[in-house]
């Protein structure tokens, strides 16, 4: 006599619901790296700001293992926070943003309350890289859950207990 698996020992042995399980895994990791990424933008938004004066622009250009270029564009500047001392920062910033500034242009500077030290430039996309990394967390998240509804449904109609079918919708004599 074969022994009969129940339907859960199935679930855990199936290939697919863990191959599919890993998907959500990540999704889910990287909406937790993300709620960091936006508690920090709330900071930013809700922190001070300060014009600023930019001191230096900056490129730099670094190389992969694999022989590729990447150029590093950032900006340095140094402003005054609200009663405070006058501080310095540096901002990694895109190329559209870099070939604008020179020295001496005023800038509005962004910080967090009570921790100035913590500053960027104020520019529309510095939201862009927290939005990337919702998207990308939310895609993984959605494929891994709907991965994991189709295989369980798969598992459950192949391996459940079956029930009858009522071929018409009258209740039955008595």
């Amino acid at each position: 006599m074969t022994k009969r698996r129940s339907v859960s020992s199935r679930v855990v042995r199936s290939k697919p619901v863990w191959f599919v399980g890993i998907f959500l895994l990540i999704g889910l990791f990287i909406l937790a790296v993300d709620i960091h990424l936006w508690a920090d933008e709330w900071r930013f938004w809700r922190g001070g700001s300060a014009d600023g004066t930019v001191i230096n622009t900056d490129m730099t250009t670094s190389r992969s293992p694999g022989g590729r270029r990447s150029r590093t564009y950032s900006v340095e500047y140094e402003f005054q926070p609200a009663l405070g001392k006058r501080l310095h920062g540096t901002t990694d910033i895109p190329l559209l943003y870099w070939t604008t500034l020179k020295p001496g242009d005023q800038v509005r500077i962004s910080y967090f309350r009570g921790a100035p030290d913590h500053n960027r430039l104020s520019y529309a996309l510095s939201f862009l890289p927290a939005l990337v990394v919702l998207l990308l967390g939310s895609a993984f998240t959605v494929c891994g859950t709907m991965g994991e509804y189709f295989v369980l449904m798969e598992i459950n109609q192949k391996f459940g207990k079956k029930r009858p079918v009522r071929l018409s919708a009258k209740p039955p004599l008595s």
